[in-house]
C-alpha cells in the first residue's frame, strides 16, 4: 500500500514539474511566460533612467525648491467689492505664506461717477449690472446729500491720473456720461501683503491687477 501511495505521489510531482516548465502553473513567474509580458500596459515606455537623467531630474527639483522669491509685496488698495474679487484670484498664485490683510485709511480726492438716471433705481441697478460685465468692480449707489445722489460711483481715487484712467475705461465701454469731480473724504480700504511670491509669478500678479482700477504694487513697509 505504501508503495502505491509513493508511486502516485511521484507521478503527481512529475506532472507539476512538467506544467511548471511549460509555464502553465499559476505561480510561474519565469521570463519565458509570454502571456504575462503581454499584459503589461505601455511596456515600451518603461525604461531605467541613465545617471545623467537622474542627475538632471534631481537638479530640477532642487532648483524649484530654491527658486528666488520676492520677500514682501504690498498690493492695494481695494474696496469691499473688489476685495472679494481679488481674493478669489489669489488662489492662482503660488504663495509660500498666506496673504496678510491690512486695513488702510486713505484720503480720497477724486470721484469718477455717472450722473443719476431719471428712470429711477431699477434702471440704475440694470446699468450697474451691465458695467460689471465690463470689469468694473468698484461700483455703488451714491447716497450723499449732493447733486450726485442717486448716481453710480465708479471709484474714489487719491491721484488724478488714476481717476482719468478709470474715466477712459468707462468711455471705451460706452458710458460717455461718466465724469470726474473733486471728492474729499477719508475711506478705509484693504491692502494685502504677499510674502514669498516666486519671482516668476510677478508678471502673473501684474496681469491679474489690470482687472482692478487704481491698484498699486509696492514694497512692504517695515
Amino acid at each position: 500500500m505504501s508503495r502505491l501511495f509513493f508511486l502516485i505521489l511521484l507521478i503527481a510531482n512529475l506532472i507539476v514539474l512538467i506544467l511548471y516548465l511549460l509555464g502553465l502553473t499559476p505561480w510561474n513567474h519565469d521570463e519565458r511566460e509570454p502571456a504575462r509580458l503581454k499584459q503589461q500596459l505601455n511596456s515600451e515606455r518603461i525604461r531605467v533612467l541613465t545617471e545623467q537623467e537622474q542627475a538632471a531630474q534631481s537638479a530640477l527639483l532642487v532648483a524649484e525648491k530654491n527658486s528666488p522669491s520676492i520677500n514682501c509685496l504690498q498690493v492695494g488698495t481695494f474696496n469691499k467689492q473688489s476685495t472679494a474679487a481679488f481674493e478669489n484670484r489669489l488662489a492662482r498664485l503660488e504663495l509660500k505664506d498666506l496673504p496678510k490683510k491690512i486695513m488702510v485709511s486713505e484720503e480720497g480726492t477724486f470721484m469718477v461717477f455717472l450722473p443719476p438716471l431719471k428712470k429711477g433705481q431699477t434702471a440704475t441697478q440694470k446699468r450697474i449690472d451691465e458695467l460689471r460685465k465690463f470689469g468694473f468692480a468698484d461700483l455703488h449707489f451714491i447716497q450723499d446729500q449732493s447733486a450726485r445722489r442717486g448716481g453710480i460711483s465708479l471709484g474714489v481715487f487719491r491721484k488724478l491720473e488714476l481717476a482719468q484712467l478709470q474715466l477712459e475705461h468707462a468711455h471705451r465701454v460706452g458710458a460717455t456720461d461718466a465724469r470726474i469731480e473733486n471728492y474729499t473724504m477719508t475711506v478705509t480700504r484693504t491692502a494685502y501683503q504677499l510674502r514669498g511670491l516666486p519671482t516668476k509669478a510677478r508678471p502673473q500678479l501684474e496681469t491679474m491687477l489690470t482687472e482692478f482700477a487704481g491698484i498699486e504694487i509696492s514694497e512692504c513697509q517695515p
